[in-house]
């Protein structure tokens, strides 16, 4: 069972609240707070709406989004995954890996 905690309750709010674009910085603003590493030189990214991050609250530094990217709408990336049976579920853990998407050369 998955332990609530003070950040993973933080973390929950900002990844939902980064759903949504209100703004061009919106998502981004959002997940920074989230711990993911996003445009940080000149902030020139984009991200859709509905980006969904799939991961585990105890993860750092696992998504690096550098700048100048541009993500469309309801993308999904994964860092962390499960085997998909119980009885290799109890024997096995989690698979991660880090995400970094680099920027467009050119």
């Amino acid at each position: 069972m998955v332990k609530i905690t003070p950040k993973r309750i933080k973390w929950k709010l900002c990844k939902l609240l980064a759903k949504f674009g209100l703004t061009r910085n919106w998502p981004q603003f959002w997940l920074r707070r989230c711990g993911y590493s996003i445009g940080y030189s000149t902030g020139d990214c984009y991200i859709g709406e509905e980006l969904l991050i799939v991961d585990d609250a105890d993860d750092e530094d696992m998504v690096i989004i550098e700048d100048r990217v541009y993500i469309a709408p309801r993308v999904t990336i994964v860092t962390a995954t499960h085997p998909l049976h119980a009885d290799e579920r109890l024997s096995t853990d989690a698979l991660r890996g880090k995400v970094v998407i680099k920027k467009k050369l050119g």
